[in-house]
């Protein structure tokens, strides 16, 4: 981030990443991602073709 200019530094982005792995590999991205300040996952289920928004705290 050392060539960011300053107006973009505190730019909050929301972002949808689909994963496509091994249960075991996929589980250790998602811990490492919520062990870092300022990233919040949200967890999605798929019913039939829609996504629902997991509530805050619970887990597919």
């Amino acid at each position: 981030m050392a060539n960011t200019p300053d107006a973009f530094r505190d730019l909050r982005v929301n972002l949808g990443v689909i994963l496509n792995g091994e249960v075991t590999t996929l589980r250790a991205v998602l811990r490492d991602l919520e062990s870092r300040a300022g990233v919040r996952l949200v967890y999605v289920r798929t019913s039939g073709s829609h996504l629902r928004v997991v509530e805050e705290g619970g887990r597919p």
